[in-house]
This record gives structure tokens, sequence and C-alpha cells, in this order.
């Protein structure tokens, strides 16, 4: 037979689903898996008794399954149907399950051996709730309980029992519940008692994580801190159980630290809620190295639970590896030792704040002075501390000025004006800083820079004065060094006789100026404001002058002393010549610098190119024979030429071909003697030629030809080397040309004194030496007195006899390779005179 319940559900609903429903009482009321209580075990036993049954079991609900609390025989004693009584919350009586539609259908029943006689009596509390069942079965049918009277004196029997049955459990939960909050207390107790016996903020959490492991089992707990800006997360303290206490375990921990946006422990401290972790490495989290490192020592659930101290933002993390752990009883427990360390933990951490700021003050050698609010007035607010600083920048103990005011430093020659900024400051309740001269105990004077603040309370009302002291005698000593420094120094730059300019290089390697003298008006008619704007120089100056400036600055930086001349435009428009001397040097900052002093050498530079234009004309004037010789010849072949076609003319037939053949070689010497014109033209003009890349071989074919006469008259040759291949050259032409042929005429002039028999050869070698080109023009005709070497560029100065020198040719040429960037310099090699030029390559514009 079966009895259905009258709230029995009219949907098709599974029983498993219903009962997925319903409360766990096993987990709610924290009933372990021990061993069956014996009361349960009598119940039991009297209710198989009472329906003659071999099998029976006592089971409750226990999450979405059931959990046997007590068992006898050997089957399952309809567990399926068991589930379907719960769910129904109504009793089950079949004398043969087979012959019921409702039960038939349960796979235990059609099994073999499967209940025929089953009683299901579900296990209700006084409120309702349905917590479990009590299962009797029998594989052998009983229609010996089918009289209805039977069957309703049973069902009644065993509702008795199962009242007694919920009643004893109901007692074990309470008794359970009782134990729990005895065993929670003692455990706050101890946690309580271990952080206030700790030293300080570390070993306390030290000491309350070992306890909470104990307590849980838990494998390890920790603590950890999030950062200011809420994105991260540092290890603090914790205990480990195992290898989670080992020295490298807690280092990677506290070296990987939390970042990721994923992570549990970060989210808690985050959104201030516990979050409970049942897999850790399910889903995401499985990417989380903290979380692998973790699962690869056995650990499986995490419990993070927030915690905070003041505007500190925490979480109390606890981890386990025990799979039957109750983790919502483990929550709650984890949640009440948050909540009971909380202010404990908040005052250890202000205690050792506080220890810290001590020792700060203690050690700091500022002296910090803390007074009473008031009074303003005499006699003054009283003075509560004083630091060890104190005493030794006053020479006045604690003992001595404790309960005294603040202005017994004070002294005839302290500022009253310095000591009204401060008492207006005291009576308006507002920070002040001030420089005042202060007294020590021996009547000593020092400086002290002075910061007063005033500490309010939870009003706002003002109860103290911090004083930070710090002695600024040698500062303000340097300071005022400094200052007189500096004022020699500028009228220093102001009397001499150039302009001091101060250039530093930017990465992308170019040169600005750091500082620029005033006397820069006076020069260029600009404000040393205005010239040490970026881009005024490169304004102002002639476009080939920068490659050659940056160049120069470059390798003064080497050590290198370098003079150059350029062009740079006067605020009226008039362009000066510029004479630069660099220098460089490194800077405070361990960056490289650059000196310049820039003078006006504009009359020097005009009377210099009066004097080299005369010299370009005396040379025209040495060269006469060769050029005669490069016009003769070219005359010579035109007039014979002219002759020959006259005469292919007058044969008969005319020889047209020839006569043409000999046009064409007119043509050919009339452009030679052409451009030997106009290049004499060129020479011996007197406008200034602009620096440009220029090809040495060219320069010095057409130095050759104007002086091949005086070459072939004193039977010289003229060698060169490296010349022909040589990269363009920063330069002007012309004026190199006259460089050239001057020193060659020189060492011509030096071989028409020399002994019959020498070798008389002129060379010419060109080569590069880092980034520059060198020039040599030597000869062996017996080289220059040794006396003379350092007075060979002097203007006026020769070694020729009287009447055949100016003395100048030197000095122009010098002062003509200065003016292109360039040096020379003379010595004496191989028997004879080298004269050594050096100049820069043309190199690319800078990006």
């Amino acid at each position: 037979m079966s009895q259905a319940p009258p709230n029995r559900p009219q949907d098709d609903t599974p029983a498993a689903a219903l009962l997925a429903e319903r409360a766990s009482f096993a987990r709610s009321r924290g009933l372990p898996e021990a061993a069956p209580d014996p009361t349960l075990i009598r119940a039991l036993h009297l209710a198989m008794r009472l329906c003659a049954v071999p099998d029976g079991a006592l089971a409750i609900v226990d999450g979405p399954d059931l959990r046997i609390l007590a068992r006898l025989g050997h089957r399952e004693a309809g567990h399926g149907l068991a589930r379907l009584c719960i769910a129904r919350g109504a009793s089950i009586i079949a004398t043969d399950a087979r012959l019921v539609p409702d039960l038939a259908h349960q796979a235990e029943v059609q099994a073999e051996g499967g209940p025929r006689f089953c009683a299901m009596i579900p296990l209700v509390t006084a409120t309702g709730q349905t917590i479990g069942a009590l299962s009797l079965a029998d594989s052998v049918p009983r229609p010996d309980l089918g009289a209805p009277a039977s069957a309703a004196s049973i069902q009644a029997a065993l509702a008795d029992l199962a009242a007694l049955i919920v009643d004893a459990l109901q007692q074990r939960s309470l008794a359970w519940a009782r134990d729990a909050i005895a065993a929670k207390t003692a455990l706050l107790q101890r946690l309580m008692g271990l952080a206030a016996d700790a030293a300080d903020f570390p070993s306390a959490v030290a000491a309350a994580s070992r306890a909470l492991c104990e307590a849980t089992g838990a494998q390890l707990c920790q603590l950890w801190r999030m950062t200011p800006n809420g994105l991260r997360a540092h290890l603090l303290s914790g205990h480990g159980v195992g290898v989670f206490g080992t020295v490298a375990f807690l280092k990677t921990v506290a070296d990987t630290g939390l970042d990721d946006p994923a992570s549990p422990t970060l989210i808690a401290m985050q959104q201030n809620r516990q979050v409970v972790v049942d897999d850790l490495l399910g889903g995401s989290l499985a990417r989380l190295p903290l979380m692998r490192l973790a699962a690869s020592h056995g650990m499986r659930r995490q419990i993070s639970t927030p915690l905070r101290l003041g505007e500190e933002r925490f979480a109390l993390v606890l981890a386990l590896g025990n799979d039957s752990a109750d983790l919502p009883m483990l929550a709650e427990t984890l949640s009440a030792a948050a909540l009971a360390l909380r202010p404990l933990l908040r005052r250890i951490r202000d205690e050792d704040q506080n220890r810290l700021l001590q020792r700060v003050v203690d050690e700091t050698s500022d002296v910090v002075l803390i007074t009473e609010a008031g009074p303003i007035d005499l006699p003054g607010p009283r003075i509560v501390y004083v630091n060890p600083a104190f005493e030794k920048q006053t020479g006045y103990t604690a003992a001595e000025v404790l309960g005294l005011t603040p202005r017994i430093l004070q002294g005839p020659q302290s500022s009253p004006r310095a000591m009204a900024n401060i008492r207006a400051a005291l009576e308006t309740w507002q920070p002040v800083r001030q420089a005042l001269l202060n007294y020590r105990k021996d009547g000593s004077r020092f400086w002290s820079d002075l910061q007063i603040t005033p500490i309010a309370d939870a009003q706002g009302w003002c109860t103290h004065w911090v004083a930070i002291q710090r002695d600024v005698t040698k500062e303000l000593e340097a300071q005022r060094a400094r200052i007189q420094a500096v004022s020699e120094l500028n009228q220093l730059i102001a009397q001499m006789p150039g302009t001091l300019i101060r250039l530093r290089r930017r990465p992308a390697g170019i040169w600005v100026p750091r500082y620029v003298a005033p006397s820069i008006l006076e020069l260029t008619g600009y404000t040393p404001e205005e010239a040490s704007a970026e881009g005024w120089f490169a304004a102002h100056v002639e476009a080939e002058t920068l490659t050659r400036n940056r160049l120069q600055s470059e390798q003064a930086t080497r050590g290198a002393h370098l003079t150059s001349l350029f062009r740079l435009r006067h605020r009226d428009g008039r362009w000066l010549w510029i004479r630069s001397i660099k220098r460089g040097q490194i800077a405070a900052d361990g960056r490289p610098e650059v000196v310049s002093i820039w003078s006006d050498v504009t009359l020097e530079r005009d009377l210099a190119d009066q004097l080299a234009h005369a010299a370009r004309l005396a040379q025209l004037g040495e060269v006469t024979t060769g050029l005669a010789h490069e016009l003769n010849q070219p005359l010579a072949s035109i007039s014979l030429a002219a002759e020959n076609a006259a005469r292919y003319m007058a044969s008969d037939p005319p020889a047209l071909d020839r006569v043409r053949a000999k046009l064409d070689l007119i043509v050919e010497q009339t452009q030679r003697a052409s451009s030997v014109i106009d290049h004499m033209r060129q020479f011996g003009r007197t406008e200034a030629e602009a620096m440009a890349p220029v090809l040495l071989a060219d320069v010095l074919a057409r130095a050759a030809t104007m002086l091949r006469g005086k070459l072939e008259a004193g039977g010289i040759s003229l060698a060169s080397d490296g010349v022909a291949t040589f990269p363009p050259v920063l330069a002007a032409a012309i004026p190199l040309e006259q460089v050239l042929i001057n020193l060659v005429v020189n060492a011509c002039d030096a071989y028409a004194g020399a002994p019959p028999g020498l070798p008389r050869q002129i060379a010419i070698r060109a080569w590069q030496a880092d980034d520059v080109a060198q020039i040599t023009v030597s000869d062996q005709a017996g080289g220059i007195p040794t006396a003379v070497l350092p007075r060979i560029f002097q203007p006026f100065f020769t070694t020729k006899p009287a009447g055949q020198g100016t003395g100048l040719g030197l000095s122009i040429s010098y002062g003509i390779v200065a003016a292109m960037g360039g040096k020379i310099a003379a010595a004496n090699a191989d028997g004879g005179a080298c004269f050594t030029i050096t100049l820069p390559l043309a190199l690319p514009p800078a990006p």
C-alpha cells in the first residue's frame, strides 16, 4: 500500500531537485561525521523490530545529498525512496512497492533484491522543516501489514519514533552550537592574548596566524596589505605549516605579490567583502602564479577576509588542503577573528608608528621643539618637549628648558621684524617659516631656519606648537660667499675684452647657450636673453658657419683649444667679423660644456683682407713668368693652327677636313687662354668668398697652373700624395689657393739659396685624422732656423734678404686658415721645412 502526502506536488519536479532546495541541516547544525550516536541506534533498532524488517537507516539532508547517521543491515534500506519521502515531506508505507505506480518506477525497486516492503517516515522539526528520513525495508513483500488498521498503527508508532529522533538531533545540535561558541570564544581570546603579548605589529600577525592555522586545520594564514593606489598588495606577515612555512616559499610569495585583477585577495580588499574560493585552479584563477604555486603543494581552497585599519586596507587569508573542511563555518570563524583582531592590531600598529616616529625625532639632526599653545604674551608658551638635537645645537639640556619659553634662545641682535612675523602667525594659528638669529647657552650666535606648525584637537582648537629648527649658519655664510663671488665674477666678465658664452650640448647634439655675458648687447645689439634663445645663433650667422661651429664644439670637448672667425649680423643689419676662442670643460653635473669668448675683429679683418688682396697681387707678380707661359703656349698654338688652316684652304681642292680640325684646335686653345685670364681675375678680386665644400685636387691644379713658370725656372718638381681622391674640405677656394701658392713660392725661394746637387722637389700630401683634414707642404731646402720658428707667422717678419719680401705672406696665410676654422703650423723635417694645414671636413648638415 502507499499513502500519498496531502501536499504532494502536482507537477513532475524530480525529487532530487526538491531535495536540493532544502537547507542542509547537517551543515547548519554542525553535525560531524563521527561514530553513530547510541540513542539513534536504539531508536532505529526499535523501529526495525516494530516492523520486523532486516534493514534500516537514518539519514539527514546534507546539501544536495543525504548523510547516513545510522544504519543496520546490509542494504541501503531504500535510499532513493528516502530521498522521495524527504522531497514530499510525507510518509511512504508500501507492502509491495512493485504494485504502487508512484514507486514502481524507482530504479532500486526495479532492481533484483530491491525493497518490496518499505516504510519511509520524514524527520520534521517543530517549525515544519523536513531534515531527514527514517527508512525501513525488506526484500520480501509484507501482506500481513496490509490492513488499514495495522498500517495506521505502524505509521503512528514510527512517527512517534521519528519525533524522538528529531528531538535527539536538536539536542545534539544545541550541544554542538554551545561547544562551537565556546571554541570560537576561546580562539578569539587566544588570538587577542597572543596579539597583546606581541612585541610589534608583524609579531602580532604571525602569532595570530599560527593560532588560526592550529584551530582551523589550515596550512597557511597570511596578512596582506594593499598599496595606496588599490592596484597591488604586499605580504606583511603570517604562518605556514610544512613547506608553506619555509623561507623559500615565503620569499617567493613576497616577491610575487598580488596585482592581477582576478586575485580573490585583491578583490576582497578592493570591494571590502569576504571571498571564498572552493577550487584554487577553477576558471581564471588557474593563470595566477600564487594559485598555481599553492595548488602544487596540495592547497585547494582559500578564504580572504577584508580588514581595515584606518585608511589602510588589509586581507586575512586562510588556505586549506582538506576537502572535507566546512568552508562556511571557517569563513564565519575568520570573519569573527578579523573583527576581534582589528582594534588590537590598530593599537599595535599605532604604537609601532609612534615608536618609529620617536626614533626618527630622536635621531634627526634638526631640532624638534613642542610648546603649549599659549600664552602668546609674556612669559610665553611653555616648552613641553625637546629632542636630543636641541641639546647639541643650543647647549641647553632638556631639564633646563622644560617649562620655559623658547624666547630664551633670542638675544640682542635677533630681528624684531622676524619675531613680529612669528607672533602674527601664532595669534592666528597659522604655520610660519622664518630665518632667525638665535643664541646658544654660551652666548654664541647661530642662524636658524625655523618652521612652526599648530597642532589642533578634534574640535579644531590649537593645543600645541611644533617647531622644527635647523642650524643654517654655514649655509648662509656659503650663500653670501656665492653672492660675493658671483658679483666679482660679473665685474670681471664685464671688464673682459670679449664676450663670454657658455654652451651646453643637448642629447640631439645641438649646442645651446647656457650663459651669455651682458656685453653681448654692446657687441651685437641683442640682449643676453635674446642671444640665449634657441635658434638665435643660426638665424644671425652665415649658414656655412653652423656645421663648422658644431664640429669645433665637439673638438673642444675633447680638449682642443680652437680659434675661429665667422660673420654675424648685427641688429642694425651690418655684418661683423667675430673671433671665437673655444675651450671645453666639464660642468658640475658631469655634462660637457664649451666656453667661448667672442671678440669683434671687423676692422682687423678688413685690414687683413686688404693685406691679403695686396699679397695676392704680389703673388701674381711673382708668378708672371708662369702665367706668360700659360698664355703664350695657347697663343702660339692658335697662330700655327691658323697658318695651317689657311694653307689647307689654298690647296686644290681645299682640304676641308684638315681645316675643320685646325679650327677646333683654335677654339680649344682660346678657351684655355680665357680660363687662365678668368682665374687671374678671380685670384685678384677683393670680394670675400663664402665657405663651401672644396676639392683639394681642384685648388692644387689651379695653383700649379699659376706656379708652372716659377717651378720650371727653378728646376723644381711638384709632387702630390692623396690629394686626387681626398674628400671635400670646408674652405674658401681662392684664399686656400693663395695659401698653397705662398707656401710653394717660399719653398722655391728657399731652393734658390740652397747648395747645388740637392733634390729639388716640393711635396704636397693630404690625409684624414679623426674628423679633420691634414695638408702638408714640405721641401728639402735646409729648413727654418730653430730660433726663427716661434716668430715665423708674425707680421712683417721675414728671413729673405732686404727687398725680397714683405714679411706678410705667412702672417696672412695664418689669418686665412684661422678664418676658415683651421690651423697652420711650421716645423723642420727631413732636411727641410714642413708646413701643416688643418681644416674641417665638409660634413653633412646636422639633422
